[in-house]
């Protein structure tokens, strides 16, 4: 393949409704086709989703398909998509998603010009293509704030003040090569592979324009809580600690200190998802609820006497981790946390159902 200016990636597993739309949004793009190529890996589809890619790449100079013998995740397929991808800079893209027409011709304008590693943009989250969004990337001020200060952009990632989604980041090439960069395997894999792009990035800058337009669909995988994603989250958050201990870009106290927040605000998330796609079924949530517990103690670093009570998130970890560790993993100590995060304020009665 020719140098291009930007590479898109984007994984693909049974996504017959969506692909299509995917990809004409990308082939309009405003900068023109012969300055990007696209590749689609097909993760072991069991749809039409690989049919409609061939359709496209046949018709497509620009278009390039990899189709994988056996369902291997998304990080995955992102790694074999990086392994003969030509372009200046990669742009991330899902399979279900869109952008503006503008999109790649605006991140790569901005990024070359100001000759950055890494330029983050805004994303609006939608039902449906052409809906209007309802909720918008919150992170940009940080590291608008930061984006000269490596240090504290590390300790605000730790902390989870940043969004660790690779989606709305424009990496270029040079700097995933030089830090050999890949996805590891499992969910949540953007978050590593993310946090290690902070830690070789030379120069960082942010675009406040939404360009790129999540879709909320239900059935997709990160609209669910299973044990994997449980596994995947606080597997990510522990990688990223191992990643940068050890290392001097700053004290080690003030690295685990804000470690602690951030796992602790992502073992939080995992509760308040636990109630959320699990609304109906108090079995399924207890069943959760009794692995979560065993995989936060099993990590070591909790002590229930010391346990963080200042975020809403604190709160609703701390509650959930003390009546555990008094009462077992139980139906009973599920209902009972649940009763004592409403009186908290935690959580509203009744609010066990998707608004």
């Amino acid at each position: 393949m020719s140098r291009k200016k930007i590479s898109v990636i984007i994984p693909c597993f049974n996504l017959e409704e969506h692909i299509g739309t995917t990809l004409e949004c990308v082939l309009k793009q405003s900068i023109g086709l012969e300055n990007f190529e696209v590749i689609i890996v097909d993760d072991f589809s069991t749809d039409n989703s690989c049919e409609i890619v061939r359709e496209f790449v046949k018709q497509n100079s620009n278009l390039y398909l990899i189709e994988l013998d056996s369902n291997q995740g998304p990080g995955n397929a992102r790694n074999k998509a990086l392994e003969i991808a030509s372009g200046e800079y990669y742009f991330f893209l899902d399979g279900d998603d869109y952008i503006s027409d503008d999109a790649l011709e605006l991140v790569y304008n901005e990024a070359s010009t100001k000759e950055v590693d890494l330029l983050f943009y805004n994303y609006g989250l939608i039902e449906n293509v052409g809906d209007p969004a309802y909720a918008f990337r919150k992170d940009l001020h940080i590291i608008e704030l930061y984006k000269s200060n490596k240090e504290e952009l590390i300790k605000e990632f730790l902390a989870a003040e940043l969004d660790g989604s690779v989606i709305f980041s424009l990496v270029k090439s040079d700097l995933v090569k030089r830090g050999k960069i890949t996805f590891p395997d499992g969910l949540h894999e953007d978050i590593p592979f993310i946090f290690e792009c902070y830690l070789h990035a030379e120069k960082i800058d942010t675009l406040s324009k939404v360009i790129y337009f999540k879709k909320f669909r239900k059935e997709s995988i990160i609209n669910n809580l299973t044990f994997r994603q449980i596994d995947g989250l606080i597997e990510a958050w522990l990688s990223c600690f191992d990643k940068v201990q050890g290392s001097q870009l700053v004290p080690h106290v003030e690295i685990y200190t804000k470690f602690m927040r951030g796992l602790v605000g992502c073992i939080a998330s995992l509760l308040q998802k636990n109630l959320v796609f699990h609304a109906d079924s108090f079995a399924d949530r207890v069943v959760n609820y009794n692995y979560i517990f065993k995989k936060s103690k099993s990590i070591g670093l909790f002590d229930e006497k010391a346990l963080p009570f200042e975020t809403i998130k604190d709160k609703h970890f701390s509650n959930f981790f003390r009546v555990y560790s008094e009462f077992g993993v139980s139906g009973d100590s599920a209902e009972f946390f649940e009763s004592q995060a409403i009186k908290l304020g935690i959580i509203e009665k009744g609010s066990f159902v998707r608004a």
